[in-house]
């Protein structure tokens, strides 16, 4: 009967536990027990909701136990993944007659054992540790999947935040769009720039003009924004004008479809 140590470093830094600490306080506990880990597997790189059975170092594990094996864990989140998850790695565990020691829980969470205490407190406490550990599986889940969509609309163009450049303002979709009287300060900037004109000449004059407190700095980055934005704004009507083209051609009627020519429709009827 083989006692081992399952060490998780989680992506999120708020999640991570020190490896140092996890083997220490697994080795600890498992002697209170009266075992003793032979074997640490350390599992990094993986998300936290990713089922143990489906990981590198957790599936070494799952093919390796046998019954009467005991597998130690600091967290419970460690290994559950999901409630789903969690119920299928339980089952599995006590089809196999392994058990499954996590330090958060103070409790084999797989296989029942007798209790020492006479006086105990019940399953209730047991079980809202297991339900914060799935919350805390649930919320990084959902991190990752807010993560996700703000990358998908990076990539789209939309407005995620921060300070809106200068000529642009957000629209009702969400994008940024280009503000009219701004871009017409602007068109005045490139001009001057044209004219062989100095960022400071360029800031000194809107300050005159348009009482404007630009920097030759701020002048300077205003263009190269601007440039920036207009053409990630082309970039996205472009890929917009694609899709609706395909979307046209899926509703066309077959008689609008063109014909190839030197293609006789009518023979290919008759044949």
């Amino acid at each position: 009967m083989a006692s081992i140590g399952y060490l998780y470093l989680a992506l999120e830094k708020e999640l991570r536990l020190p490896l140092a600490d996890q083997q220490q306080a697994i080795s600890a506990y498992s002697s209170l027990l009266g075992k003793t880990v032979e074997e640490f597997f350390v599992e990094q790189g993986v998300s936290l909701k990713q089922a143990l059975v489906n990981r590198k170092e957790g599936k070494k594990i799952i093919e390796g136990l046998r019954a009467g094996d005991a597998l130690f864990v600091a967290q419970a989140a460690f290994v559950l993944g999901s409630s789903r998850e969690a119920s299928r790695l339980l089952e599995m565990l006590r089809k196999k007659g392994v058990s499954l020691f996590c330090l958060d829980l103070d409790e084999d969470i797989a296989l029942d054992r007798e209790r020492k205490l006479v006086v105990s407190q019940g399953g209730a406490m047991l079980v809202q540790k297991i339900l914060a550990s799935l919350s805390l599986c649930d919320s990084c889940r959902h991190g990752e999947a807010i993560r996700a969509t703000k990358r998908v609309q990076k990539r789209q163009g939309k407005y995620l935040g921060g300070p809106i450049p200068y000529g642009w303002q957000i629209g009702a979709d969400g994008f940024l769009v280009q503000h009219l009287e701004q871009q017409r300060v602007i068109r005045e900037m490139l001009k001057f720039r044209e004219d062989r004109w100095s960022y400071r000449d360029i800031a000194k004059k809107l300050q005159e003009k348009y009482d404007l407190d630009l920097s030759h700095e701020g002048i300077r980055r205003i263009l190269e924004v601007n440039s920036r934005k207009k053409a990630e704004e082309k970039e996205r009507m472009v890929v917009s004008q694609g899709k609706s083209d395909i979307g046209l051609q899926r509703h066309l009627p077959l008689s609008l479809t063109p014909t190839p020519k030197g293609l006789n429709i009518q023979k290919m009827e008759d044949s």
